[in-house]
């Protein structure tokens, strides 16, 4: 018969590491795996990422793994700053997935697979510890103090507290369940590690908006309500406004160039992110570099005397391309791609306008393009521009289903009429390097792999004569000498 656990009451905004410590510590149950299987209902639940909650189904006491998620976890902040489809595409993704590494919580919700959600190790405020012992008898993590670039405490702007300084060890892992607290766990030091930032006013400003987004105060954050704060305090469509943007974002943060910015902010942010934000389109959601541009609208529009609260209404979705951004969003993909496919930009230039890679590119808009055109295109107006988008839209959606590579499908060129007048060119380009010293096929295909091809394909008795293949035991350098056991 199982004991009955007694949930501490928590502060808001702590992580579910610190809870389920806690919950382990009040227990008493002899061993970790026992606390995991009596929340989770399984014993190797991975309880430290900032999206671990839904990795492990609730079981008993916490029923709501989804509230949970959003409160002891980083989802709320990151799923703010998408669509409401998106976000809920990525939650079903995270459900299915069996493993804290899959999918890849970076590269969707920050557009780049490298980006860092939370620090490698954990930090904590020490007037913190002492405010949670006072109320609550124990201390915890917040979930606050885990985010990159945050290197004071919000509320008391102190610096935190990282590894130990004496052996080097961080004060709690997925392996070692410790809570916050004033000297070391591991030797009883009371020095630790502290990052010295620079209190410039737009670090200050920022640490104030991310503790309200932290702690559950996502409105500023909503795709609809940055886009028109955005254009009020920007003025979006002149010559040189992103200019203008960076040069105030740096004069704000006391920075010379975007990568100081970036290590400041702990994220990095780009001159195009920044174009991209500041023209309204959804594709930027990484939160922290959108809170930066938050706090720089925030500041512009006080000082012209507005006032930014009163542009939270939303703004009313009629665009013929809707359904086709919204299938980019559930996808994954920028919302831009919208205007580019409606234009006609062929994959190559999508893929150098966007930065995606060309293989990830095609794979993600084949899941695009398997709706309808209708249902991505309204056409309704029925207008010149809208049967030349629903036209280039048709087109691309038709070049997606033929094969990647066409090099074996013979295409009329130089004047050829037929396949044996083509045969005819292709030998005596083959001769030629012949002639030059090729002697194997691996050396033609360094020289020309699409002729190489070709020839084997279309032409493949003569390439047999014109350039036999050689047998695996004649290749020099190739394999082992084969002794008379092995042979």
């Amino acid at each position: 018969m199982h004991k009955p656990l007694c949930i501490p009451s928590t502060p808001p905004g702590v992580t579910l590491f610190s809870l389920v410590a806690a919950i382990h510590l009040l227990s008493g149950n002899p061993s970790k795996k026992v606390t995991l299987q009596r929340l989770f209902g399984r014993p190797d639940a991975h309880i430290v990422g900032c999206f671990s909650a839904c990795f492990a189904q609730s079981k008993g006491v916490l029923v709501d793994d989804i509230a949970l998620l959003k409160q002891s976890g980083v989802f709320g902040l990151y799923a703010s700053t998408m669509s409401s489809r998106r976000a809920m595409v990525w939650l079903m993704v995270l459900q299915r997935s069996t493993s804290s590494r899959s999918p890849n919580p970076q590269q969707f919700a920050t557009g780049m697979a490298g980006q860092p959600l939370m620090k490698r190790v954990m930090h904590c405020c020490p007037l913190c510890i002492q405010e949670d012992e006072r109320k609550f008898g124990i201390a915890f993590w917040h979930t606050v103090h885990q985010l990159p670039g945050v290197f004071h405490c919000p509320l008391h702007h102190v610096a935190l507290h990282g590894a130990c300084l004496d052996c080097g060890c961080v004060q709690a892992s997925e392996r070692l369940w410790h809570l916050p607290a004033a000297t070391c766990p591991h030797c009883g030091g009371r020095r630790f590690s502290k990052v010295d930032a620079v209190a410039s006013p737009g670090y200050l400003r920022h640490l104030s908006l991310v503790a309200r987004a932290v702690l559950g105060d996502y409105e500023l954050l909503r795709p609809n309500v940055r886009a028109r704060l955005y254009a009020e305090a920007f003025r979006v469509g002149q010559e040189g406004d992103v200019k203008q943007v960076v040069a105030a974002l740096l004069d704000m943060w006391r920075c010379s160039n975007l990568s100081e910015l970036s290590s400041a902010l702990g994220t990095r942010i780009t001159w195009r992110f920044i174009d991209a934000a500041i023209r309204g389109d959804g594709d930027g959601v990484n939160p922290l570099c959108q809170l930066v541009l938050i706090s720089l609208a925030q500041s512009v529009i006080s000082t012209r005397g507005g006032n930014f609260d009163s542009l939270n209404s939303d703004i009313p979705a009629c665009r013929p391309a809707a359904g086709l951004e919204a299938a980019l969003e559930a996808s994954g993909l920028p919302v831009k791609i919208a205007v580019h496919l409606t234009e006609g930009y062929s994959l190559t230039r999508l893929s150098d306008e966007t930065g995606v890679p060309y293989p990830r590119l095609r794979r993600q808009l084949m899941h695009v393009f398997r709706h309808d055109i209708g249902k991505l295109y309204d056409a309704s107006s029925n207008d010149s521009r809208s049967a030349e988008a629903v036209a280039n839209l048709r087109a691309f959606a038709e070049k997606l289903r033929q094969p990647r590579r066409q090099n074996n499908v013979f295409h009329p060129r130089r004047g050829v009429t037929d396949l044996e007048e083509l045969r005819r060119l292709n030998r005596a380009r083959v001769q030629s390097y012949i002639d030059q010293g090729v002697t194997t096929r691996k050396q033609l295909h360094y020289k020309n792999s699409d002729l190489g091809d070709w020839c084997r394909a279309n032409d493949s008795d003569w390439f047999d004569a014109a350039l036999p293949t050689i047998p695996q035991a004649q290749r020099r350098g190739v394999g082992r000498r084969k002794s008379k056991q092995t042979l």
